[in-house]
């Protein structure tokens, strides 16, 4: 007496739709929230941030985001490290 057995088709990790449609990898807005929830101290001081460099932006009516604004802020973080510097020294 012979028997068969029937393989199953297709990957048998993956669950089946009821069309027989592998289901479909999440997408981008599924992963910026998964993301988001999992980190949810950081990417709430990143959206503060925003925020206030929105806010800023406004009530300085543009004038914030200047490239000379923002080599300014620059020039005065590497002189004040500078400072730090050799007072530790």
């Amino acid at each position: 007496m012979t028997t068969t057995v029937e393989q199953p088709s297709g990957n048998p990790q993956a669950p089946q739709r009821p069309g027989g449609a592998a289901p479909t990898p999440p997408g981008l807005r599924e992963r910026v929230s998964a993301f988001l929830m999992s980190h949810v101290r950081q990417s709430g001081m990143v959206v503060a941030l925003v925020a206030i460099v929105a806010l800023f932006q406004i009530w300085t009516s543009g004038i914030l985001l200047k490239p000379s604004a923002i080599k300014g802020l620059n020039a005065r973080s590497a002189e004040a490290f500078v400072r730090f510097r050799k007072l530790s020294e």
